[in-house]
């Protein structure tokens, strides 16, 4: 579903929806870094200035468990943080933070976890840990 935020691409009055699910909230992003294959570091894009605000946010990818990159899984934590890197790197579309609040029962401590906002991050309509499960550079939950 297409929200109505949209973001300026930096003089030119050209905007691209952003796509997330109908609820939560979502919010254009820049990646500044890939830490490994399912925690991204992000600014936040000003939708009126199309400015990349100074503060990072390190993002958790909900349904995305990709193996460490320390220790016996090291090769290919890896190998999952370079395909990350590389989806970003190929696809010029417009990245979104979707972090979900479903009800009013979520608080930032739901959401949070080691520091780190848990979220989806879209590239255009497309759910990065999808396309990280799909390829076999992670599992869809923790123990699969």
């Amino acid at each position: 579903m297409t929200r109505p935020t949209y973001r300026q691409e930096g003089s030119d009055t050209t905007r691209e929806p952003i796509t997330c699910p109908p609820y939560g909230v979502c919010v254009p992003v820049s990646i500044e870094r890939v830490i490994d294959g399912d925690t991204v570091e992000v600014a936040v894009i000003d939708t009126i200035t199309g400015r990349t605000g100074l503060t990072l946010f390190s993002v958790r990818l909900l349904d995305c468990w990709a193996p460490e990159s320390r220790g016996p899984e090291r090769e290919a934590g890896l190998m999952s943080k370079r395909y990350l890197q590389g989806l970003f790197d190929s696809n010029p579309q417009q990245k979104s933070l979707w972090i979900p609040f479903t009800d009013a029962q979520h608080t930032l401590a739901t959401i949070m976890s080691m520091g780190r906002v848990l979220g989806r991050i879209f590239i255009g309509p497309i759910d990065v840990s999808g396309l990280m499960v799909s390829a076999g550079y992670a599992a869809a939950t923790k123990h699969a």
